[in-house]
């Protein structure tokens, strides 16, 4: 044996150590832009993240300390373009993984371990670039009338005209001016549910009655109609007539991976995990499916 002393203690100047006021952590959304950008990923990765998770998660939510995302991506082509293959997002104890796999038919698709898509049935924030929450669901005192009451959905603030869309595949049950509600458009999708759109500037153009939509599909405009105080979306999620929070609601995956891909998204999966051990190194090259 060998007698070892303790290396002197060293002292960092104050500049060189880092404070973080834990009550002041940024949201999910805001951490996921200002992590992509000091990494300088392309913001259009950065949207189509944000998107995938919008799903599942509350953006709106403050991060905690150890929550963290990951990311791969092929390395740039010619023109500078990167394709985004995987992104991990963990917050608290729960970590969501996303896998890039394409189909023998063309079809490209992210999903989860067990195959299963990223996307939900129904979009959480459907408003274009997720809106900012100033109201949940649930009881509070109306802005305007000062009487408590249930508040059936949840207010997204967002710009007079910003895009509103429709948060799943369905057909319009209303679009016209609801009292209350101002100008209003309600869908009815499958299952009994129905989603709900208030406070609109304007409804899309031709939408009416007994028209199919597609998720995504722009059904209005960000307004102040009806009893309001300011421009925001209020979005309402009904199950067989019962308003349920939009943000909390357990809702469907969308669909499944097909069950002959299972070998080859199963080796997508080793191979990406694979990558992830390694070191981080520039101008990493990855052969994609």
């Amino acid at each position: 044996y060998v007698l070892g002393l303790p290396p002197p203690d060293i002292a960092f100047p104050e500049e060189d150590t880092e404070q973080v006021n834990v009550n002041n952590l940024p949201t999910i959304y805001r951490a996921i832009w200002e992590t992509a950008r000091k990494h300088d990923v392309d913001d259009a990765i950065t949207r189509r993240v944000v998107a995938m998770f919008a799903y599942d998660v509350d953006l709106s939510k403050r991060i905690s300390a150890g929550d963290s995302i990951e990311i791969l991506q092929t390395a740039p082509d010619g023109s500078g373009r990167s394709e985004l293959l995987y992104v991990a997002l963990k917050t608290g104890s729960t970590s969501r993984e996303l896998y890039r796999f394409r189909t023998d038919e063309g079809s490209v698709d992210f999903y989860d371990p067990e195959g299963e898509t990223g996307k939900r049935f129904l979009t959480r924030r459907p408003v274009k670039g997720g809106g900012r929450l100033v109201s949940r669901f649930g009881y509070r005192v109306h802005p305007i009338f000062k009487t408590r009451k249930l508040h059936t959905g949840s207010d997204f603030a967002a710009p007079l005209g910003t895009p509103i869309y429709a948060a799943g595949d369905g057909v319009v049950e209303r679009a016209q001016w609801v009292s209350g509600y101002g100008k209003y458009v309600q869908l009815k999708h499958v299952n009994g549910i129905e989603t709900a759109y208030g406070h609109m500037s304007r409804i899309a153009d031709g939408l009416e009655p007994g028209m199919p939509v597609r998720q995504g599909q722009i059904i209005g405009y960000v307004g102040s109609t009806g009893n309001s105080t300011g421009n925001h979306l209020h979005y309402e999620i009904r199950v067989n007539g019962r308003p349920v929070d939009p943000l909390s609601v357990k809702l469907p995956r969308d669909k499944a991976l097909p069950p002959q891909y299972e070998a080859s998204f199963t080796q997508t999966v080793t191979q990406v995990r694979e990558l992830m051990q390694r070191p981080a190194i520039p101008a990493l090259v990855v052969a994609q499916r």
